[in-house]
């Protein structure tokens, strides 16, 4: 038996619900103790706790002296508890935990807690290393946990302020009395989702705290708040225009958006359209319905005048005696004829012309305009009517036959050469310069004609004298008569100036030579006109020097032509 004691050793108890009573022990032991009777229990509500102390008593009895616990080796007091029950001796709460004694006397507390009913069963051991031993009779005790007294809850829910709608979700919040959880419904224009409350529309909302309650608490009666929720103020953009007349409709324009950006365009009248300048006012309304407010407002539809396109076109031409001015025509949207709006101005007949003011007149939609353009009007030049006149024989004037132009218009004329004019025999051109009466419209004109003169009717040198080729041969310083006919008197003014005359030439030995039978006597050169025989006679007086030479005279009539005969002189 000391061998038991000395030695580390365990001993079962029992403990029950009662006042302090010192569990049976052996005589020659140290006693443990609790505050629940030898085979005894215990009993708390669920959820509760009860505290149990325990000791050791010295007992002197093991041939120990004093407390076994206080001799320098610690006893150690082991408690179990079974599932659903923990202990705790030092704030780390468990199924088993310890209690050490190093004296004896000193009670130290177990906590025993437990949340579910029933009755459990408690045991503990004892060790020490030291010498003595411990009794430890009757160790095992029982626990009853009962369940508690149901009790009435309250829940606390306070009033919630009114709101807007499309304002962010929000949390509610809730107390029970019992501390347990409280949970929400909705009613009305709102949905709760755990506490979070989710507004839906304008109106009201009603939110019910709950809480049910549980084996300790009856079902709290719901509280409810209810709130309200105001209509929500749409985004409403709209904008009014700004143009200039294009003959289309222009009104405002806009949008109207709600919460979480839904389109409420529906909803909104963005009032009168106008076509015409100067434009208006478009008064603009939004019909919000259940969940937004209505609005109005008006915005500016401005229309501005166009510009007409004008296009004037100036004059430029000769006088024809006809009123000239601008032309034009303009033209407005879509191509709309403007042109009644057109005033082109002055017109303008004479020369130089002058300038068209031209002016625009827009009406309600198109803008003024003005301009100036040109209206060039030159000189006209008469037209001349003149035709080659027919051929002349020399020695006819020029006059009205031949001089005959006649003009466009009224004027003067000047010809060149003048009448009275004998033109040599040829073409010869006739100019006339033409002055119009009006000068101011006309310029001078001018012509040219043709004329041809023909020289008179020389047929060739009669006999004696022979005409070219044949050379005629006679005698120096004799007075030849050279004889040739017009066709009619002439007058004695037949010779050019300077002629007849003669010049020296080459003997051509090669010519034909043919005598002059007959001469006269002449002490000098002299000219004569035989009627009845209708011929010119002019008498050569040459000179006797020229005896062994070759000469030719030449006769230029007046007319232009010219006439030879080649002569031989002799000794």
């Amino acid at each position: 038996m000391k061998q038991l004691f000395r030695k580390k050793f365990t001993w079962l108890f029992t403990l029950a619900l009662a006042a302090l009573v010192v569990i049976p022990f052996a005589a020659f032991a140290d006693n443990v103790q609790n505050d629940v009777v030898a085979g005894g229990n215990d009993t708390f509500t669920a959820g509760g706790s009860t505290i149990i102390n325990y000791r050791i008593t010295a007992n002197n009895g093991d041939g120990q002296t004093g407390c076994n616990a206080s001799d320098g080796s610690a006893a150690t007091v082991t408690i179990n508890t079974p599932a659903g029950v923990t202990v705790d001796t030092s704030g780390n709460p468990g199924n088993q935990v310890t209690l050490t004694f190093t004296s004896c006397g000193t009670n130290l507390p177990a906590t025993f807690s437990s949340s579910t009913t029933g009755d459990y069963s408690t045991t503990f051991s004892v060790s020490d290393s030291g010498a003595g031993g411990y009794n430890t009779n009757s160790p095992t005790f029982t626990l009853h946990v009962n369940s508690p007294a149901v009790q009435n809850q309250t829940i606390n829910f306070g009033a919630l302020a009114n709101k807007t709608y499309g304002d962010p979700d929000f949390n509610v919040s809730a107390t029970a009395s019992s501390g347990l959880p409280v949970s929400f419904t909705a009613t009305g224009n709102c949905t709760v989702s755990g506490s979070s409350v989710h507004l839906t529309g304008a109106g009201s909302c009603t939110i019910t705290a709950q809480q049910s309650g549980n084996a300790s608490y009856n079902s709290a009666p719901d509280v409810s708040q209810t709130f309200g929720i105001a209509k929500a103020n749409a985004t409403v953009n709209v904008s009014g225009y700004t143009g200039t007349y294009d003959g289309a409709a222009h009104g405002a324009t806009g949008t109207a958006t709600g919460v979480g950006g839904a389109d409420l365009s529906a909803g909104l009248d963005l009032g009168a359209s106008f076509t015409d300048v100067p434009g208006g006012t478009a008064n603009w309304s939004f019909s919000g319905g259940t969940n937004y407010n209505d609005a109005v407002g008006s915005v500016a539809i401005d229309i501005s005048k166009a510009n007409a396109s004008i296009n004037v076109t100036g004059y430029t031409g000769v006088y024809d005696a006809a009123a000239h001015g601008a032309t034009g025509t303009a033209t407005g949207v879509g191509g709309a004829d403007l042109s009644a709006g057109l005033d082109l101005g002055a017109s303008f007949t004479d020369v130089p012309g002058g300038t068209a003011n031209w002016t625009f007149s827009g009406g309600t939609n198109y803008n003024d305009a003005a301009g100036s353009v040109a209206i060039d009007i030159s000189k006209a030049t008469p037209s001349i009517n003149w035709s080659n006149p027919a051929a002349i024989t020399y020695g006819t004037a020029l006059g009205a036959t031949q001089l005959n132009a006649t003009a466009s218009v009224p004027g003067s004329f000047i010809y060149t050469p003048a009448a009275g004019t004998i033109l040599t025999a040829g073409s010869h051109t006739l100019t006339v310069n033409f002055s119009p009466s009006d000068a101011t419209n006309y310029d001078n004109a001018s012509a040219q004609v043709q004329i041809t003169v023909n020289p008179w009717a020389f047929s060739g040198f009669r006999q004696p004298v022979d005409n070219l080729p044949t050379v005629n041969r006679v005698k120096a310083g004799s007075a030849i008569p050279v004889k040739f006919s017009l066709s009619g008197n002439k007058g004695l003014n037949i010779f050019y100036s300077g002629y007849p005359k003669s010049t020296a030439i080459n003997c051509d030995t090669q010519a034909s030579l043919d005598d002059i039978e007959t001469t006269v006597t002449a002490g000098s050169s002299s000219l004569s006109y035989d009627a009845l025989a209708d011929q010119y006679n002019y008498v050569w007086k040459t000179e006797a020097s020229w005896a062994g030479t070759c000469r030719q005279l030449t006769v230029k009539l007046m007319d232009g032509t010219l006439h030879q005969a080649n002569f031989k002189f002799t000794k």
